[in-house]
């Protein structure tokens, strides 16, 4: 048998809410008031962020001139999710100076498997500016991940030129890459 308790107000003893639903809106505790969850529970929250991992900033210069993709200096983070069900949102900004017949690609690497290429060598970042031999390319490359894990994960940023000619990356710029933890 089962029984159902319907009630719109719980109080203390001393007639202080601790809970309170109106307009289908329940309400815990009060300003100032702390909410403790037990260890072992489990506070499930889809599409919340559940941890940001610290951004890297690469400043140090460095040429690339390969159609194999290379890491990319000092753009590599570990996290460790919390839930297999959590999404991993992977953000970096990549700064490249380019030679006008030149372009670049980049890749995700999640420890030494690429999960994901910004394209095939047709589709590298390139750019042309008239009487221009080279030109600063920023390119913002984002993806969201499942790793389905709850062990550490690195993730690496690589990239590879479009004709084997050199791109200075971070040349008076810097690149950023950063990893959000998303409730799944």
């Amino acid at each position: 048998m089962t029984a159902i308790l319907k009630v719109d107000t719980i109080q203390d003893t001393s007639g202080n809410n601790i809970i309170n639903e109106s307009s289908d809106t329940i309400t815990i505790g009060a300003s100032g008031d702390t909410i403790s969850i037990p260890s072992g529970v489990t506070l499930a929250a889809p599409g919340h962020i559940i941890q940001v991992s610290s951004q890297v900033r690469n400043t140090s210069q460095q040429t690339i001139a390969t159609t194999t993709y290379t890491d990319l200096t000092s753009l590599s983070i570990a996290i460790t999710p919390k839930s297999t069900s959590s999404k991993i949102l992977l953000k970096c900004f990549v700064h490249g100076v380019i030679a006008t017949t030149e372009g670049f690609g980049l890749q995700y690497l999640r420890g030494s498997t690429s999960i994901v290429k910004t394209g095939n060598t047709s589709a590298f970042f390139a750019a042309h500016q008239v009487g221009a031999t080279s030109v600063l390319q920023i390119v913002p490359f984002h993806f969201i991940d499942s790793p389905s894990t709850t062990s550490e994960v690195t993730y690496k940023v690589q990239a590879a030129t479009r004709n084997g000619d050199a791109v200075v990356f971070n040349d008076g710029y810097h690149s950023n890459f950063y990893l959000m933890e998303i409730a799944g």
